[in-house]
């Protein structure tokens, strides 16, 4: 017999309330925004529990390309220069423009950022907010924005479980909710996943033996879910 479940339609569905999902669900305001997290609040993930500060190549004298050779360098013939240079150019413009937003980074008297010095770094390029709590200080911030977005709609304490496709294209994700199965249908999907997450704990972390459950959970939620007169199939 078939498990119940209920649809709901969005405009655009997120998946995870870490660093990388609130900002995906600011960036895409005023669109109608579904944002899905397992925890009770906001925020989610493992980006709360990140202690260290932000290498980029912000400051006078730096650049990408000096910020991209050190990473070469100290990686010892494991790093690809081309990707490492494309993290620190991107890296270089998401710091700056995170700045110019108003988070709450850690400042000099001027209002410049303060920029330290540490490890493998040829130059003073790690941003902090709060010292030592950068993540918790960011997404608290991230996460009061997204609080204070009338069109982003957050659906705590929902598991996503798998992706619906149709013609290979994702249309919606199936999730478990407190009230039980739940089908959200989606224009548009953005979906997130940080491995680090399994290594740094905290509540937003999966937990080892966590994948298996989740399978086990989208198993008994397989089904056929009919979308607009269409047909969208659980991903397998």
């Amino acid at each position: 017999m078939p498990t119940p479940y209920t649809v709901r339609d969005s405009e655009v569905v997120v998946i995870g309330s870490g660093m990388a999902g609130l900002t995906a669900a600011l960036h895409l305001a005023p669109r109608a925004v579904t944002l899905l997290t397992k925890t009770p609040d906001l925020p989610g993930g493992s980006s709360n529990h990140a202690q260290g500060g932000i290498a980029a190549a912000i400051g006078p004298g730096d650049g990408p390309e000096a910020h991209a050779a050190d990473t070469v360098a100290a990686g010892a013939g494991f790093v690809d220069a081309d990707r490492a240079l494309l993290l620190t150019r991107e890296g270089a413009e998401r710091v700056r423009a995170l700045l110019l937003a108003g988070l709450t980074f850690d400042r000099a008297a001027d209002g410049a950022p303060l920029l330290g010095r540490e490890a493998a770094h040829g130059a003073a390029r790690i941003v902090h907010a709060g010292g030592d709590a950068t993540g918790a200080t960011l997404v608290a911030a991230l996460a009061e924005r997204v609080r204070a977005t009338p069109s982003i709609r957050v659906e705590s304490n929902a598991f996503a479980v798998d992706l619906a496709v149709r013609h290979g294209r994702v249309c919606g994700v199936l999730a478990c909710h407190p009230e039980g199965w739940v089908f959200h249908r989606a224009w548009l999907l953005y979906t997130y996943a940080a491995a680090g997450g399994e290594e740094m704990g905290g509540p937003g972390a999966l937990p080892k033996g966590a994948k298996e459950q989740a399978m086990a959970r989208r198993r008994v939620g397989e089904r056929r879910v009919r979308s607009g007169g269409q047909t969208c199939t659980p991903r397998r």
